[in-house]
């Protein structure tokens, strides 16, 4: 009951004087219901309060304390405050960047959820919360852009060595081919001046012998003479013999 001291209903056990704060019907026994607290569990829990699984957000039945905690940039107990300027974040832990530009009270003012300074950065530092400071790029190239150069020199050292290669191996390669040919043709034509030679060789040497012996013939016709010493007598004399060597197998055309 309301007041403890007051006596209750002999009938219905009601409190004359009402129920105490978190605590509900005629015997005042039972807790206020999910999502209220107070006195006649006339209050609702603060929306703010982390929500239990079906949503309703879950507080102290007499002093509406969130039970689970408050949503990002509320603060205990009841969680319908949200976070003093300056700070930031769960349960209003952490303090704005001192390089967001200040209120006019001279206050760091961001926003109580997230850290962003609503009224932006100080020169040389990162929006949004203002923590990093700004790296100047024209003195220090990316490194992807490093990276980048890097990558298309070596592309291009590869790419001009493997033509060199390619040119070098064509212009050593030519050079043996031209003398293969070369040595080719020079064999042929010794083969040919060889040819011809062998050929005017057996030509010159059968003329030789066809000439020989025409001699040969001439002289022993010669060397044959007819002569009467009156007595009417016939006599061969010879001048001189052939030293002649005749083959059998050119015999038939010696005799011819």
């Amino acid at each position: 009951c309301a007041n403890s001291s007051d006596p209750c209903f002999v009938s219905t056990g009601g409190c004359p004087s009402g129920c105490a704060a978190g605590y509900r019907g005629e015997s005042c026994t039972q807790p206020c219901q999910s999502g209220k607290y107070g006195k006649d569990c006339i209050s609702s829990c603060s929306e703010f309060c982390v929500a239990e699984v079906n949503g309703i957000p879950v507080c102290d039945n007499i002093r509406g304390t969130c039970l689970n905690g408050c949503k990002v940039g509320y603060m205990l107990p009841q969680c319908d405050k949200s976070c003093p300027a300056g700070t930031y974040g769960k349960d209003c832990k952490f303090n704005c960047s001192q390089f967001c530009i200040a209120d006019i009270n001279g206050t760091s003012v961001c926003d109580h959820v997230n850290g962003t300074c609503r009224k932006g950065c100080q020169d040389g530092y990162m929006f949004p919360t203002c923590n990093q400071k700004i790296v100047d790029t024209s003195d220090h190239p990316p490194i992807l852009v490093i990276v980048g150069a890097v990558l298309g020199v070596l592309a291009a050292v590869v790419i001009i060595s493997v033509i060199v290669v390619i040119v070098w191996r064509r212009k050593k390669a030519k050079p043996r081919q031209h003398n293969g040919n070369n040595i080719n043709r020079s064999s042929f034509n010794l083969m040919n001046i060889g040819s011809m030679n062998s050929h005017s060789e057996t030509e010159l040497t059968t003329r030789e012998k066809n000439h020989k012996n025409k001699e040969s013939k001439s002289k022993e016709k010669g060397n044959i003479e007819t002569s009467n010493d009156g007595a009417g007598a016939y006599y061969n004399v010879v001048s001189d013999v052939s030293r002649t060597t005749i083959q059998l197998k050119n015999l038939d055309m010696f005799l011819s």
